[in-house]
């Protein structure tokens, strides 16, 4: 009886071949997106190893068990989400039966483990191994190795299963690498690569790009020249400029650009009567996306009427408004105005990078330090201040955390500083005022 089972498997093996022989060539999928695009396969695709010879295998308890076998007879595609360039395949149901193995309780079984696909997730009827050789493997680290670390999703240990025909127990093999990143909406989400511009005495513009679409931007636009310069030597165009506010050592330089690259040009709505002329108008609460970052646009008036800052995830671009340890004066607003808008940005994440628009830092220290004198985090910061700009290194941007510790005008509504200003009882927008005057005559 034994030997007429194996005769009739042995039969089945070679159908199967044969069959197998017919479709090997069938074209590469596209990618899988959801599991409804994918059509059901039909009973005429599926192995006759699957189909004639289900009876011969139910006999093989330790093999397969009579409930994986109808289930993969289902005419449900089986999908396998393979990471090499991210080519994702689609294998008919028994497709796993033609490789090295199929052991009911490893990965070659047929089995309801849910597979995933960029955001999206589904059932998959079998799951599949493979075995990669040492050459094989050997090559594939060597291809990515050549992709940019920024274009990589790193995988710290992931886990191939591969089992020998009929084998009991499979075998592990665990290795370490990376896979290409998928190019989807969040891989667009990579940090900022912003460059800091000096311009005129002592005022910063600011340059950014997104490395996918090419898109390049500048925060402010004292003059032409050195951003025309910044951007000449990285080869890149300019596709936005965005406005914080009317100074005219803050839009100097739009025209010239505007007219050399055809750049967009952003601005306050409320404030276009006294800027360049605006191609996108904005207002508070408004969002926009410039070179595939979303941006938060902050009202936030005090040094001006209309000043905006432009906050995106981890970066507040503030011009005159929140400085490296300072504020701007308060030219056109009031000392409540200005102290509103700050707390406006004190709100934001602490990691979040500040980019302000002059180089006042090491005034700044020293005025801070007749506030409080014995602030151990202030002093520190005051002599890396003082080491950077002796190297002729800017010392913006900086952080919100930096600010929140160091800069006198945010703790203007802290007890302790109240205190040392001999204003115990003030309210938190007098303090800032009374601070923000003493700064005006220092």
């Amino acid at each position: 009886m034994l030997y007429e089972l194996a005769f009739q498997l042995t039969c089945g093996i070679r159908s199967t071949v044969s069959e197998r022989s017919r479709v090997a060539t069938r074209p590469q999928p596209r990618p899988i997106r959801d599991y409804e695009q994918c059509p059901a396969a039909g009973r005429k695709h599926s192995p006759a190893f699957i189909q004639k010879h289900r009876r011969v295998f139910a006999r093989f308890k330790s093999v397969h068990e009579d409930d994986p076998i109808r289930k993969a007879r289902r005419h449900r595609p089986l999908h396998l989400g393979r990471q090499h360039g991210c080519v994702r395949s689609r294998v008919r149901p028994g497709d796993h039966a033609l490789l090295l193995g199929h052991k009911v309780d490893d990965a070659c079984a047929p089995g309801g483990e849910r597979i995933e696909y960029g955001n999206r997730e589904t059932e998959a009827d079998q799951r599949t191994s493979f075995k990669i050789l040492p050459k094989r493997r050997r090559l594939i680290r060597e291809r990515l190795s050549r992709i940019p670390p920024e274009m990589r999703l790193e995988i710290e240990v992931f886990e191939l299963h591969y089992i020998e025909m009929h084998c009991i127990a499979a075998r592990n093999c665990r290795i370490s690498g990376a896979v290409p990143r998928p190019c989807n909406a969040r891989t667009r989400n990579m940090p900022l690569q912003v460059i800091t511009v000096p311009c005129l005495s002592d005022n910063y513009a600011f340059l950014f790009r997104s490395a996918e679409s090419g898109e390049a931007a500048l925060v402010d636009a004292p003059e032409a020249a050195p951003v025309i310069a910044a951007l000449s030597e990285r080869g890149w165009g300019l596709d936005w400029i965005l406005l914080t506010h009317h100074h005219a050592d803050h839009i100097d330089g739009v025209e010239e650009l505007r007219k050399k690259y055809g750049a967009k040009v952003v601005g306050n709505a409320a404030d276009a009567r006294r800027l360049p002329k605006l191609d996108v108008s904005v207002s508070e609460g408004d969002s926009l996306t410039v070179c595939g970052e979303r941006f938060e646009i902050l009202d936030v008036s005090g040094h001006t009427i209309g000043h905006i800052a432009f906050v995106a995830q981890g970066h507040a671009f503030t011009a005159d408004s929140l400085m490296a340890l300072g504020c701007g004066r308060v030219f056109e607003g009031t000392h409540e105005m200005m102290w509103k808008s700050l707390k406006k940005l004190a709100s934001l994440d602490p990691a979040t990078i500040v980019y302000s628009g002059h180089e006042y830092t090491e005034s700044n220290a020293k005025f801070a330090l007749t506030v409080e004198p014995e602030n151990e985090a202030l002093i520190a910061r005051h002599e890396e201040i003082k080491a950077l700009r002796k190297s002729g290194k800017p010392t913006v941007p900086s952080t919100l955390a930096d600010e929140l510790r160091t800069n006198p005008f945010l703790r203007a509504s802290l007890p302790e500083t109240k205190l040392l200003i001999n204003l115990p009882d003030a309210s938190d927008a007098e303090a800032f005022a009374e601070i923000r005057k003493r700064k005006d005559n220092f």
